[in-house]
């Protein structure tokens, strides 16, 4: 069964004033959303803790009609059993 998985914002590389990355962790109809800054060097990353363990079939990105990425790559994480929960200990897998 597919389901909603919610999740936080732990690292950014950069992020618009009004538009701060921040804002991806209020899930409502309201949410200005996440935007890099103008004129800023690539690649953006954005990384995401789910909240839970769990096997990803779809990960859905939205987007401003002004404003859609011309690249994206999704890379996976765990930290191996007995390592400390920090991002440094995570072993990354490209996805796509």
């Amino acid at each position: 069964m597919i389901k909603r998985i919610d999740f936080s914002i732990i690292k950014v590389t950069g992020e618009d004033d009004n538009f701060p990355a921040a804002e991806l962790n209020n899930h409502r109809p309201v949410t200005k959303g996440w935007m890099s800054p103008k004129f800023c060097s690539y690649p953006q990353v954005i990384v995401i803790r789910l909240e839970m363990r769990a096997r990803l079939c779809k990960f859905q990105v939205l987007s401003h009609p002004f404003s859609i990425t011309s690249k994206l790559e999704l890379h996976v994480g765990d930290v191996k059993p007995g390592l400390t929960e920090v991002l440094q200990n995570v072993a990354w897998e490209k996805q796509g």
